[in-house]
Parts: structure tokens; sequence; C-alpha cells
């Protein structure tokens, strides 16, 4: 038997013809969409397309209210001025002083053209984003809820993106205004040149001023001249030092703008939570505890607790009570207990590893293969890798083998080894820079527990690590015997030691003659 449903007598068509108008007399349910787009606020209804509106009216208002202060934090910053100032006497040396007017116009073009391209990549996130939330508030009865949570999440990144274009924006004015000072300077210093009796060689020298037909850069004239009146140790000497004195001009500046920072910022905190810092003493020994206890430490001469028995609090008075509970606590947990009854090991042990015993330094040369190492016209750079704890019986050949050129770049491989030490080795790519610490590591008898790869995200442009070639250049084992004398190094436990290092280069294609055996 077979079961039939037939639509125009369902019990609910039925009961719909019997209560409904004229539009539902065929029973079939007819609903009004225009209904369901409406939301009700307070006594007036809103539709979908108000709703939108109002948000972009917030948001807009919003955005202005934000570029406003958007100014206020970035002058106010005193590190961000000292950086600037520090990259900016960097920029006096590496700055090309015979560049042509039109190369000028040009780098002034391309600069704002780059900081419109960030401008309005900002503009276009921010559109982007507004849009997809405003269309969320068409979703029924969550979509209110949905936007204003989506637009608590969105704000930020959209801050953060004007935030970068702005500052963009104002690293631009300040290098167009001073390439265009620069510009107007040399054209008025030419013009009075023209105007003094000075000698005909001097106005043709000004005449040549700004050609662009040979550049001058501060840092290579001066290189260039230690190349050419030095040689020797000396000329290594003084352009390592050159090299290395910009290198620290930079780091430090960095360091020290943010140390500017994170002092301001310090004390707006302390003067946020309470004002002036006061300073409490606290007796951890008091009165009737001063004749101390069996086995409570050293006592001073009038058999009391030692005067490090008193703990200096400072801070602002709402964060003293605090800071007195946590001090009282650690206190009574710690004692006069010692770093090795804590740990559970000798303090020396837990302090550092253990002093090496025996310690090979490789030396390889970037973009040399052999003397006098030179790059081109530069000196190539160096790099030192450390092996700790070489292996006995090691031959020339089974070194050399192990120091076969690789590339080094920005990404740095860190092994930590079963001896406690940490054997660290850059390359152009993760995989190379692991490949190439596990070779080095054959020559260790320590094993590695784990390695890791870290790259250098940002860094000065002048300053980045790139690329380049290294090859192996010499190499010294360092053995230390126990001394049986007065002489020698000293370790924690009182022990002395004797060195005997052995150096030996690794840049020939063969072993050096008359080279012995190591220890």
């Amino acid at each position: 038997m077979s079961l039939t449903l037939v639509k125009s007598a369902l019990a609910s068509r039925t009961i719909r013809k019997a209560l409904g108008g004229e539009k539902e007399k065929s029973g079939i349910r007819l609903i009004d969409l225009r209904s369901q787009i409406k939301v009700k606020e307070g006594d007036e209804e809103k539709n979908v397309i108000q709703k939108i509106w109002n948000f972009f009216s917030g948001a807009g208002g919003w955005l202005m209210g934000a570029l406003k202060g958007l100014v206020s934090p970035i002058a106010s910053s005193l590190g961000g001025l000292w950086s600037m100032a520090t990259q900016g006497v960097y920029q006096l040396f590496f700055f090309d002083w015979n560049v042509s007017d039109e190369q000028i116009d040009k780098q002034i073009k391309a600069a704002w053209e780059a900081a419109a391209g960030a401008l309005g990549e900002a503009v276009g996130y921010a559109l982007g984003g507004g849009l997809n939330i405003g269309a969320s508030t068409l979703i029924p009865k969550i979509g209110p809820s949905v936007a204003a949570y989506a637009l608590g999440e969105f704000t930020e990144e959209a801050w953060a993106e004007f935030k970068g274009a702005f500052k963009t924006i104002m690293n631009t004015a300040a290098r167009t205004a001073g390439l265009l000072a620069f510009k107007g300077a040399r054209f008025s210093i030419k013009a009075i040149g023209e105007q003094l009796p000075l000698p005909e060689s001097w106005k043709k020298s000004l005449r040549s001023w700004g050609d662009g037909k040979k550049p001058f850069i501060v840092y290579k004239a001066v290189e260039e001249w230690i190349e050419s009146n030095f040689d020797g140790m000396l000329e290594k000497f003084l352009v390592g030092k050159w090299e290395g004195f910009f290198e620290g001009w930079m780091e430090t500046g960095m360091i020290v703008a943010g140390a500017i920072d994170a002092t301001l910022a310090a004390m707006k905190a302390q003067k946020d939570q309470g004002g002036t810092p006061r300073t409490l003493e606290i007796d951890l020994y008091p009165k009737e505890d001063k004749a101390g206890s069996e086995g409570s430490g050293d006592k001073d001469d009038k058999g009391g607790k030692p005067e490090q028995g008193k703990v200096l609090l400072n801070a602002p008075q709402p964060l003293l009570k605090q800071m007195v509970y946590s001090t009282l606590a650690q206190h009574q947990i710690l004692g006069d207990r010692s770093v090795g009854l804590l740990v559970g090991q000798p303090a020396e042990e837990f302090v550092a590893a253990r002093l090496l015993t025996r310690q090979l330094t490789l030396v390889f040369r970037r973009g040399a293969s052999k003397p006098p190492w030179k790059d081109g016209t530069k000196t190539a750079g160096t790099t030192t890798v450390t092996i700790p704890n070489p292996k006995v019986g090691l031959s020339w050949n089974n070194i050399k083998s192990a120091c076969s050129k690789w590339t080094w770049g920005e990404f740095e491989a860190s092994c930590l080894l079963s001896s406690g030490r940490i054997l660290k080795v850059r390359g152009s790519s993760p995989d190379e820079a692991r490949d190439k610490a596990k070779q080095l590591l054959a020559l260790s008898s320590d094993e590695y527990h784990a390695i890791n790869v870290t790259q250098e995200m940002e860094r000065h442009p002048e300053l980045k690590k790139r690329p380049q070639i290294a090859y192996p250049a010499r190499g010294t084992l360092l053995v230390r015997r126990a001394s049986t004398t007065l002489e020698g190094r000293t370790d924690l436990k009182g022990n002395r030691w004797t060195e005997t290092p052995v150096h030996f280069d690794l840049w020939p294609d063969s072993e050096p003659p008359g080279l012995e055996p190591f220890p």
C-alpha cells in the first residue's frame, strides 16, 4: 500500500486558509523580506542603508581624530629624535656630495612616490576593511554585534598601517628638506665663488661641483686614502677601525634611543603609580632575634646577624606595601641558604660551564680565498667560529675538510652542546647554516642537544649581512693542562692551568710544511 501526500490537504494549509486574509487564501505562507532588514532603535526605524551610513560616519570621525593625535607621540619621542640624529650623522659620511641637481630631483620624486604608495595602501586597507565590516551588519539578528567586535579588532591593525604611512611621509619630508637645502646651499656657494677673486683652478673645481660624473662619498674617500698611504698591519688596523666606528655608532644609537624611551616610559609609569618614590628600610632580623640561631650564618662582632640583614626598598607609596609582603615572603623561603642548596648541585657548575681544556678557533675570510685578503678594493670581512672540546688526534686534513667554503649570511644556527657550550654559525639560508654547523661539529667530541636557526629581520641597510662566500684562513688549537706551579689561569675551583696555543694556516690547498702533529 503506497502513501500519498496531497499539499492542499495539509493541516497547516487548511488552518492558514481559515485564518488568513486575501494574501493567504491558497494556504501558502508569505514572508515580507523588507521587514527583515529593519531594526528598531528607540522610536524610529533604521534600515540597512541607514545603518551602513551611520557606521562609516562614525569610522570617519574616529579616523580624523586619530590623525590629529598622531603627530603628538611622534614629535614627543626623544628616542625617535635621537635615532633620527644618529642616522643623520651616518648619512653625512655615506652621502654623495657630488650628486647632480637632476639626480637630486629624481631622488625626491622617487621618495614621494614611495610615500604616496604607502599612504594609498593604508587608505585602501582601511576602506576595504571598513566595507567588509559594514557589510557584516546585513547579517540578521547578530549583525550589529559582529560588526562592533570586528571593528574593535580591525581598528588596531588599521591604526598601525596609518602610523607606518605617516612615518614614511615624515621621513620623506625631512629627506626632501635636507636635499633641497643642500641643493640651494651649493648653488649659493658656486655663485659667490664666481664673484670672489679666487684662483682659476678653484673656480674650475666649483663649476664642476655637482656634475655627477664621479661620486664623492666621505666614507669611501677616507678608506681609499688609508689603503693608498698605508700597508700591512697598520692598513688593516685603520680600515677595521674605520668600519667598526660606524657599526658601533649605529648600534649604540639604537640602544641609546631605546634607553631614552624606556626611561621616559618608566618615569611616566612611576608618576602614574603614585608620584615621588620613597625609601623604606626593613630589618629582617628584629631585636629579639639578634642573638641568632644555630646554623644561621655569620654573625657580627656583637653576636647578632651581619649588616646584610637589612633591605632597602624604593618605590612610590602605593607599591611599597606590596613590595614589603613579597620581600618578607622571599626571605622566609630563601633565608641564608646558598645557591647550591637551592638548585641541588655545586655552585660552580650552576653558574657557568666548566673551563675548557681544549678549544679550536677557526677564522674565515669573506670574499677572498687567500692573502692579501682583498674583496675587490676592500679588506675582506672576518668570521670566527669556536669549536669547544675538539677531538684528540685531529690532523690538518681533518680540519681542512670540515672548513670547506660556504655561503655566509643573515641566518644564524645556534647549537646547544652536551658540555653546556653553544656553537654559532651563520649561513645564507636556514639549511646552509644548519648543515655547516653540523659539519664543524664533527671536529668536536661534544654532541648537540638542539639546533635553533634564527634570522636577522631588521637592520640598517649599510650593515645588513648580505650573502658572501666564506673561505678558511687560519686556525688556533688551545690546549690547557694542569699546572704544578703558581703560574697559569685559575678556574672557579682554584685549580691552575697552563695554556699551549698552536697556530696554523688553513687557506693553502695542502698541509703547510713543518707543521707538527696537534696535541
